[in-house]
């Protein structure tokens, strides 16, 4: 077994449904309820931002400081400085009101910050993606793509280089697609990947020649060649009370991270996929189910308390509930992270 000591952690006042790099001294965790976190991992302290309505998406500028982002009961698309200042930039997407999910769905600002890619659900049947411009708001591309599971949650992700974005359509167990995204000099293009239905989003390499997914059908992780789209190798967890999960992070070229539904953690050569070791987490090593959630005592499992964990840069962020409560009132999260690197 691995053992690894974090850089370094914060303790936060709510829930970390997610967390977005902004650059290298920050990034953003929040929830969808109204609180926000800027998180400084030099000096480990948080600034607690309370927006004034919930938040459906969120997206840290790459250079200055602030933020988009949506609130859940309009869906209004927002810019809001690091203070407590904010301005209202759209009211909402233009399109059928009879689809109940008003407004943009989520935002994503490309590498230099000069753009802002933006999603809505138009209705049951199309998305809408648009391309414009941070300061002025001005469209610089415009299209609209079939969505083929009604209604689909969409998100956007990092790509594997300067202005490829990944947009990700997810409709539960309906299942899922994914989109390439590209600023052109006519405006954008987007085009549909075939190789990758039915997973989750990728993330990308540090080099960006290959990603991971999760095949959520499958329940493997999986390794792509992003230049020829050939699938480079999967793996399984060979356990019949846990599987793979979500989690997944680079810690070079071809080492890597994988998580599990029960909270461990294993490294992962991604040449051949193989499973080498499991990681324990200082604080969080696998133990007993109860002795983590006394709820589940009769349960006969191994588990950890790490909820999730993701990239962020050269950053591996982990998860984990520091309440210790079992209902979603009141509930705090905690983060703990280190510098990707392998050996670890």
């Amino acid at each position: 077994m691995l053992h690894l000591k974090p850089d370094g952690g914060v303790d936060l006042e709510h829930r970390a449904t997610f967390f977005l790099r902004g650059s290298q001294q920050r990034f953003l965790a929040t929830t969808h309820d109204r609180l926000l976190s800027i998180v400084h991992p030099g000096s480990q302290s948080v600034q607690l931002i309370q927006l004034p309505e919930k938040i459906r998406a969120v997206c840290p500028h790459p250079t200055l400081e602030c933020f988009a982002w949506i609130d859940a009961t309009t869906g209004s698309l927002r810019i809001h400085d690091f203070g407590e200042t904010g301005t209202q930039i759209t009211k909402h997407l233009p399109g059928s009101e009879s689809w109940p999910l008003q407004g943009w769905e989520d935002c994503h600002f490309d590498s230099t910050g000069d753009y802002l890619w933006l999603v809505a659900n138009r209705d049951s049947e199309h998305c809408e993606i648009q391309l414009v411009e941070s300061r002025s708001g001005d469209i610089v591309g415009k299209t609209i793509i079939d969505d083929p599971f009604s209604g689909s949650y969409c998100s956007f992700h990092v790509g594997n280089y300067a202005g490829m974005i990944a947009l990700w359509l997810g409709a539960g167990q309906d299942g899922q697609q994914i989109y390439w995204l590209q600023q052109t000099e006519s405006g954008i293009s987007c085009t549909l990947v075939q190789h990758l239905a039915n997973t989750t989003p990728p993330v990308f390499s540090p080099s960006g020649r290959s990603f991971q997914v999760f095949l959520t059908e499958r329940l493997e992780i999986v390794r792509f060649d992003f230049d020829s789209m050939v699938k480079f190798a999967e793996a399984t967890l060979d356990d019949d009370d846990d599987m793979f999960s979500e989690s997944f992070a680079w810690l070079d070229d071809r080492w890597a991270l994988a998580g599990t539904n029960e909270g461990r953690v294993y490294a992962v050569d991604t040449e051949g996929m193989k499973i080498e070791q499991e990681v324990a987490i200082a604080g969080h090593e696998p133990r007993l189910v109860g002795d983590y959630f006394p709820e589940l005592a009769k349960e006969t499992g191994v588990a950890t308390d790490i909820s999730h964990f993701g990239q962020l840069g050269d950053l591996i962020v982990f998860v984990y509930r520091r309440d210790k409560e079992s209902g979603l009132e009141n509930w705090k999260d905690s983060l703990l992270w280190f510098r990707a690197r392998w050996p670890v």
